[in-house]
């Protein structure tokens, strides 16, 4: 067990965090990506009357997460026979720490008609896949990205950038991640302001919303960012998510921006 790589394990009614699970800023509180994870994970587990598949999931990051156990408690806030709005809420010594919305849209395969099916635009093919990349930075401590495999482009200006990500090792220990769970640990992987301003800087997302237009197929998610901020310290990153064939959806994030 100490040599298997994973982010959670399932303890009885409790999830409980490993290093793996860690973010880049400070050592003791997950990180956002992780946290996505975990979300969509429980989200897809409470049942739907009909078949569906999640066009939306928002999760706020504004209260740390901490490596500690912790429950999570996911329900139907509508739980409508077409359309299904989902809460998840994570729990921490009775204090909940982060809480996720989500929407689930029934599916009927062929229902469009292909002449009526809207085409693929030049733009939402996938960029070409890289040989090779480099990762993030080592930062001396475990942190979620080990369980990622990344390749990543310099950024132009500092302000826009293509990374390639992998879900190389299990979210969970001893569970598969679906497609949904793949792309929901990579959606807080659009660039931060931090990218611009440089080292002195700490750049943090209260929140994050992953807008799905269908499942990504395949492990690898490219993560196509564009960094916005002004001077008051605030800022907005958002991506065009792909997978290695085309255009998957798109996530955004606000960010904090503070000096070290």
């Amino acid at each position: 067990m100490a040599d298997e790589i994973f982010a959670y394990r399932i303890e009885g009614d409790q999830v409980v965090p490993t290093d793996y699970s860690r973010g880049p800023w400070f050592d003791d509180q997950q990180h956002g990506g992780a946290v996505l994870g975990l979300m969509a994970r429980c989200l897809e587990r409470v049942p739907s009357a009909a078949p569906m598949r999640f066009t939306r999931l928002t999760v706020d990051l504004s209260r740390p997460v901490p490596l500690v156990p912790m429950t999570v408690v996911a329900r139907p806030l509508r739980d409508g026979r077409r359309v299904q709005s989902l809460e998840a809420v994570i729990m921490v010594e009775g204090m909940a720490v982060s809480r996720a919305v989500a929407t689930r849209i029934r599916v009927v395969p062929g229902l469009v008609p292909d002449e009526l099916v809207a085409p693929l635009y030049p733009q939402d093919e996938a960029p070409p896949f890289p040989d090779s990349g480099a990762g993030y930075p080592e930062l001396g401590h475990t942190r979620f990205d080990g369980c990622l495999e990344v390749r990543r482009e310099r950024a132009v200006d500092g302000l826009r950038s293509l990374t390639w990500l992998r879900l190389s090792e299990p979210l969970v220990a001893g569970e598969t991640p679906t497609p949904f769970v793949r792309l929901a640990s990579v959606a807080d992987f659009v660039s931060s302001s931090a990218q611009r301003l440089g080292p002195d800087w700490i750049s943090i997302n209260p929140e994050v919303s992953l807008q799905v237009e269908r499942e990504p197929v395949g492990e690898w998610i490219a993560i196509a960012s564009m960094i916005r901020l002004g001077d008051d310290g605030v800022g907005v990153s958002e991506a065009v998510v792909f997978d290695r064939s085309r255009r998957v959806g798109r996530t955004a994030k606000s960010v904090l921006n503070m000096r070290r």
